[in-house]
């Protein structure tokens, strides 16, 4: 039993490094010719994004209205509206989807954080699902983007921030 374990760790070291030294390689000519992105610079449109929504939604309720779709296509797939709401760790973003033929429709409740979103899906069946993704938000045509996934897919929203 220990020689089988010992044969086979040294079987997946060695599968791994020959990997790793060939993925390298093959990497290289494409890693010179790509503009360098500083992390400051990610970071920087991160937070103002993040300031941004914080400082619209500053201890009031205010609500968006959207349309979402999946990443296969461009066409939306559905209709969102909700609140954000600021709390201490984040933006609370709180909703409701429907898709465009109004067959299936559930609740969105997720933080809006750091230029990360992380939520839950409910469903009308009462399940769940979790949701992750990115936002961005605009603040000179208040639009709040986001890219979400899923287990099983990936897609978009887009959302207009109403007056509160």
């Amino acid at each position: 039993m220990m020689k089988k374990r010992l044969i086979s760790g040294a079987a997946i070291t060695i599968l791994l490094l020959l990997g790793t030294s060939l993925l390298v390689e093959a990497t290289t000519p494409w890693m010179k010719s790509a503009p360098a992105i500083s992390d400051t610079a990610i970071a920087d449109e991160t937070n103002s994004s993040d300031a941004a929504l914080s400082q619209l939604v500053n201890n009031t309720k205010t609500s968006f209205h959207g349309v979402w779709g999946y990443n296969e296509s461009n066409d939306t797939a559905g209709i969102i509206t909700g609140t954000l709401v600021k709390h201490q760790r984040g933006v609370v973003l709180k909703g409701r989807w429907t898709t465009t033929d109004n067959t299936t429709q559930g609740r969105v409740v997720g933080v809006l954080r750091n230029g990360y979103f992380c939520g839950r899906l409910l469903m009308g069946n009462s399940t769940y699902y979790r949701i992750t993704g990115l936002f961005r938000y605009d603040s000179d045509s208040k639009i709040l983007s986001l890219r979400w996934m899923t287990k099983a897919n990936i897609g978009w929203a887009h959302c207009q921030i109403l007056q509160s």
